[in-house]
């Protein structure tokens, strides 16, 4: 009896106490399946964010090629003014004549834009460093959350899924700030093209 025991309970079935009943608890299924099926989910769930990286990353890309095309190619240039009164030292945007204008090629490096000042200043709330002047990077990126939740509202307008969860989930993997694609940039200004044509 004691065989049939072990036996029947590596069968994941469960023998009563005096031996001639028996409680019918056989796993549904086998532990295997569940870890497959979960190893599954994880693939799936990978693949989806991916896919909405990609989206995401797509659109704001063609977000930043038409703002570089319309709004900062040919803009005034600017220089960068600092300021130390000793206890703070400040820089300040201000911009050139009006006959001075940005003038580039696509063999520019995103980069060099990002980084170049735009002719404005903004406060920086930092000891000691009162005013920045703004380059076209910060405010492309300032412009960009708005490009994220424009492509948040595109993007789930037909899903059946719960949106809080979705958002959890791509917050989890950046997807709900231009942060991350705005850190991955690199190439030049025709590279950022050829991804907007593709």
């Amino acid at each position: 009896m004691a065989a049939n025991h072990a036996m029947n309970r590596s069968r994941g079935i469960v023998v009563s106490d005096n031996g001639k009943s028996i409680a019918a608890t056989r796993l549904s299924r086998p532990l295997s399946d569940w870890v497959n099926e979960i190893v599954g989910l994880i693939v799936d769930n990978s693949i989806f964010i991916e896919e909405a990286r990609r989206s995401l990353y797509g659109f704001l890309d063609c977000m930043l090629l038409r703002t570089i095309d319309y709004d900062v190619f040919l803009s005034r240039d600017a220089d960068v003014e600092a300021v130390d009164v000793g206890y703070d030292v400040s820089t300040y945007g201000k911009k050139k004549p009006v006959h001075e204008r940005l003038m580039f090629t696509d063999a520019v490096n995103l980069q060099e834009i990002m980084d170049h000042p735009n002719g404005d200043s903004h406060k920086t709330y930092q000891s000691g460093r009162g005013m920045a002047a703004t380059t076209h990077g910060d405010a492309i990126l300032s412009e960009a959350e708005d490009w994220c939740d424009a492509w948040w509202q595109d993007y789930t307008s037909n899903t059946l899924q719960d949106l809080d969860d979705l958002w959890e989930i791509f917050g989890e993997a950046g997807l709900t700030t231009p942060l991350d694609w705005y850190a991955d940039l690199d190439g030049t200004l025709g590279d950022l093209r050829a991804r907007c044509t593709d």
